[in-house]
């Protein structure tokens, strides 16, 4: 949805529909990504920590929303979850037995990410 949008949660992004199209994507997605391991290449994904559809080691959470949130941000809650796309990416992953493929969280928040520290995870995971 792109980022010119209301606030959004897993909860609101977890529907039949949306998941069918993480799914479609995440089988395109690991296509690219077995026939770059398949090269020897390295892959790895970057996810945006605290996206509903995005983040890796954390989520946001408000069951109560629904439409456009009434509530302060403040309700917003981060839950240690994969978000939707991560989730169906990850399970894409996984069911076709490849390798493990690092998966790497950059913090969000409201006015930057720490991008200089994704950079370093990144290098760890592949050297590693």
């Amino acid at each position: 949805m792109g980022v010119r949008r209301w606030w959004c949660t897993k909860d609101l992004y977890d529907t039949p529909g949306f998941r069918k199209t993480c799914m479609r994507l995440a089988k395109a997605t690991v296509d690219l990504m077995e026939h770059y391991l398949n090269m020897g290449y390295d892959v790895a994904v970057i996810g945006v920590d605290g996206s509903p559809s995005c983040g890796i080691n954390l989520t946001g959470r408000n069951p109560s929303w629904g439409g456009r949130p009434r509530d302060d941000v403040g309700e917003y809650r981060m839950v240690e979850e994969m978000g939707v796309w991560m989730e169906e990416l990850s399970s894409e992953i996984e069911r076709r037995g490849l390798k493990p493929i690092p998966l790497i969280g950059v913090k969000e928040d409201e006015f930057k990410a720490d991008i200089e520290e994704a950079l370093r995870k990144l290098e760890i995971k592949l050297k590693g």
